[in-house]
This record gives C-alpha cells, sequence and structure tokens, in this order.
C-alpha cells in the first residue's frame, strides 16, 4: 500500500515536470518577438535590457542575422565598441557578399579610439573592394592617429590614383614632411598648388615652411609675396606668422651686407683707379723694360662643341646589385604577404605582387629590400611616380647603402626635370665621394647634362684612382683621350 502510494506521488510530480517544461517550450519567443521587444526597449533607451533580451536569444539560436544585427547596433548605443566590432565582424563573416559590416566594425573601433582596431577592420573591407577611395582616406586616417606614417602615406597615394585630388595631395605632403621626407614633401605640396583653390594657400604655407627650414630664405621671399597676393592673411593668421619676422630680420641683415659691399666695392674701385694713376705717371718716368718671354705655360681648357645635341642622361654602372625582382624563385619565396608577392613576380602579376608588398610592409615596413623590391613592381608597372616614393622609403632606411640610393637616382631619371636631377647626383657623390659607380655618373652628368669637360675631367680621374680595374674604366680612359 505504502509502495503504490509512492508510485503514485513521484508520477504526478514527473508529469508535473513535463507540463511545466512543455508550457516554457510554448512561451519562448521567437527571433521577430525577440527584435520586436527589444526595439521597444531601445526605443525606451533602455539599451542594457535590450541587449538582454537579445543576447539570450542568440544563446540559444546562435548565429541569427537580424538578432545580430541589431545586437551589434544596440553594442554601439551602449557604447561597447568592442562588443560592438565583434559581432559586426560576425555578420561579414557570415555574409561574404556584405563586406559593408567590416566598415561598421571599423567605425565602432575608431570610436572607441582604437585606431590600429579600425584600420585592420579598414584593410579587411578594401580586401574585398579595393576602389574605394573614400575608405582608402579613412583607412590612411586611422593610420596617422596610430603614427604609422609610411602606411598612412602608401593609403593616401592609393585613394590618390583612384582620383586624384588637392586634399589628398595636401595630405601626402603634410605626411612626408613628419616623416622628414623634405623632397616628397615640396613634390606634393607643389602638386596641390596646381589645383589652386583653398587647398593651394594650405600648401604655400607648407613649402613656406620648408623653404624657412632650409634657411632658402630668397625662396621663402617669393613663396611670402604669392601668399599675399593669392591668398591674403593667410600667412599672418597662420601658426607660421612668427617665421615673418625671422624673414624681415634676415632681409634687413641682408640689405645692410649688399650696402656694406657697394661701399667697400665703391672704395676698393677707387683705390684701383687711384694705383693706376699712380702707375701710369711712375711709366712715363720710367724707360720701358726689354721684353721678357715668360716661363709658365700657358694652360688652355677646351670648350665643348657648341654644335653638340647630346643631351641625353648619363650612362648609369651598377654597383654590388640589390636581388633583381625579375630572377626572385622558389628558393626565395616565403610562405607569408612577402613570400606571395615574390610568387606573383613570376607569373608576371605584377598588381597583384604590389597588393601584397604593401600587406607585408603593413606588418613590418623596416626592411630596405621589401621596399625596394615594391619600387621596381612600380617601374614594370611604368607608374614612376609611385616608384620614386616607394625608392625614397628604401632609401630613408637604409641611408649608408649606396645601392638603394643608386635605385632611386635610376628612377629619377624619369621623374626630375634636369637640373634637380642634377642637384641629386651631386648630393649623392657629396654623401658617398668614395663611391666609385656614382662618381662615374656625376662625371657623365657634368659631360652630357652641364657641357662641363674640365668638372668631367677632373670626376674621370677620380673615378680611375678610385677603381682602376673597373668594368668601365677602359672605357673612361679613351674619353679621356678623346678630350
Amino acid at each position: 500500500m505504502w509502495k503504490n502510494k509512492t508510485f503514485y506521488l513521484v508520477g504526478l510530480f514527473l508529469s508535473t515536470v513535463v507540463l511545466g517544461l512543455s508550457s516554457c517550450a510554448k512561451t519562448q519567443p521567437t527571433a521577430a518577438e525577440t527584435l520586436k521587444q527589444a526595439n521597444q526597449l531601445l526605443e525606451m533607451r533602455q539599451i542594457d535590457q535590450a541587449i538582454a533580451v537579445l543576447e539570450t536569444y542568440n544563446t540559444t539560436h546562435p548565429g541569427n542575422r537580424d538578432i545580430l544585427e541589431s545586437l551589434a547596433f544596440a553594442y554601439s548605443g551602449k557604447p561597447d565598441p568592442m562588443l560592438a566590432a565583434i559581432t559586426f565582424s560576425q555578420l561579414a563573416e557570415q555574409l561574404p557578399d556584405q563586406p559593408e559590416y567590416f566598415l561598421y566594425a571599423a567605425e565602432s573601433m575608431a570610436n572607441g579610439k582604437d585606431s590600429a582596431g579600425a584600420a585592420d577592420f579598414y584593410r579587411k573591407y578594401l580586401e574585398l573592394r579595393p576602389n574605394e577611395q573614400a575608405v582608402w582616406q579613412k583607412l590612411a586616417q586611422q593610420l596617422e592617429v596610430a603614427n604609422h606614417g609610411p602606411e598612412a602615406i602608401n593609403a593616401l597615394l592609393q585613394a590618390y590614383k583612384l582620383k586624384p585630388e588637392a586634399t589628398i595631395a595636401l595630405r601626402i605632403g603634410a605626411l612626408f614632411l613628419l616623416e622628414e621626407n623634405q623632397a616628397q614633401a615640396q613634390k606634393w605640396y607643389e602638386t596641390t598648388v596646381t589645383y589652386g583653390g583653398e587647398f593651394a594657400g594650405d600648401a604655400l604655407l607648407g613649402l613656406f615652411e620648408l623653404s624657412m627650414a632650409n634657411h632658402a630664405y630668397t625662396e621663402a621671399e617669393a613663396i611670402a609675396a604669392q601668399l599675399d597676393k593669392e591668398h591674403p592673411l593667410r600667412l599672418e593668421t597662420s601658426t607660421l606668422s612668427g617665421l615673418r619676422d625671422e624673414l624681415r630680420a634676415w632681409r634687413t641683415k641682408q640689405n645692410e651686407t649688399l650696402r656694406i659691399a657697394r661701399e667697400v666695392a665703391l672704395k676698393e674701385a677707387e683705390d684701383k683707379r687711384k694705383k693706376e694713376a699712380e702707375a701710369a705717371a711712375l711709366l712715363a718716368q720710367t724707360p720701358p723694360a726689354p721684353d721678357v718671354l715668360s716661363d709658365t705655360p700657358v694652360v688652355s681648357i677646351e670648350a665643348p662643341a657648341t654644335n653638340s645635341t647630346d643631351t641625353t642622361a648619363p650612362t648609369e654602372t651598377a654597383p654590388t646589385p640589390l636581388p633583381d625582382t625579375k630572377m626572385i624563385t622558389t628558393a626565395n619565396v616565403a610562405a607569408d604577404a612577402l613570400g606571395e608577392a615574390r610568387t606573383l613576380i613570376q607569373s608576371g602579376d605584377y598588381e597583384a605582387a604590389a597588393q601584397k608588398y604593401r600587406q607585408s610592409l603593413a606588418n613590418d615596413d623596416s626592411p630596405p629590400l621589401v621596399w625596394y623590391e615594391l619600387s621596381q613592381v612600380y617601374v614594370a608597372l611604368g607608374d614612376d611616380r609611385y616608384a620614386e616614393a616607394v625608392a625614397l622609403e628604401a632609401r630613408r632606411r637604409a641611408p649608408d647603402d649606396s645601392r638603394y640610393l643608386y635605385n632611386y637616382l635610376q628612377i629619377a631619371r624619369r621623374t626630375l626635370n634636369q637640373q634637380r636631377y642634377f642637384d641629386e647626383l651631386i648630393k649623392a657623390h657629396d654623401k658617398f665621394p668614395s663611391d666609385p659607380d656614382l662618381t662615374l655618373i656625376l662625371a657623365r652628368a657634368y659631360l652630357n647634362l652641364a657641357q662641363n669637360r674640365r668638372n668631367a675631367a677632373l670626376l674621370y680621374r677620380e673615378f680611375l684612382t678610385l677603381a682602376p680595374d673597373h668594368p668601365e674604366a677602359a672605357a673612361v680612359r679613351q674619353e679621356l683621350e678623346n678630350f
């Protein structure tokens, strides 16, 4: 009897539990009901409660797109940028045809002041949509905030390549200036000036700052005059206004120096006139001396022929070569972005190779060799402007290696005007006076560009002293004999 009663009670209890569970299952809200309840809470600004409702449903029914999207935007409103970015990223990976969620993730990280994280999500978006100029600019902005200057410059170069604009050229110039690359800063500021408008005034301010930093005061005066004419009060209302006082002080000192120089010249001319008059008076009283032939030989330097039309750039003989991108083989291909770039070079896909090189540099921008290889890829693509910018980065990272300077000079022949290229050759020789190859380039530049045989001959002899067994030595000796 007791046992029967016990079994009855246990059965009754289990029936009650089953009925309770069945009742709970019937009352569990659907996704649509959950979204409706969450939206009502969000409208009442009860964000935490809305998140709790959505998270509860997502726990039992993970991966629902509408729930995840609502949850991501709820995290953004809290704000919880990290959770919002992670949720948006999950959506982007679930829906590869909608990479816009990567943009939402990037913006969430940017709102959370995580510039490096924002840049990562912008990169993921650009891997799928590489022709979005505005996104390249946003990537550059986040990289700049994260103090990744070279990467920010590369992002802006991509944006400018897609659609050249004055504002982008101005930003590139400013970033190059921050990276202490004055040559590229000047180039991009000058490019911005050609667009005219308000950005031209900012670019002229940049050029003015560069000129003052280099004590090129005459050039700074000309830029200041242009600013006063085309953009009145722009200089006075800028942070560079104090430099104008420095420029005026220089002009005052310069005028005083010129005044003293004129006075000295007048006095010297007067003294000379008096001495000549005294000598003439003395000569009139002294009998003429016999003619005497001087034993000192007269040295005559032959001038270049006036009908010469050879103005081509000098022949360049490479120093110890860097690796040739065309000779990259599977032996030096690694299983990373750099390795993929070199593999793509073998197949002749230079556009894809350039993208992989940029990915490699985003991870580590310190190796000059990688910048060098990317410059050669741009040369192969016929994009000399980008090749020059990248070659300069390689040179900046290895300033004491003349091979990277030599690579830059080879590219600069096609991008710089004759005078600027000649100036770069002189600077190169000053930095590496014992480098026979750079000495030879400058010698031939003096001969073919400057039409200066005297300096060319001096540098030819210097080259033969540095490298008497150089492959070009015999040709140089023959050229010296032809002089």
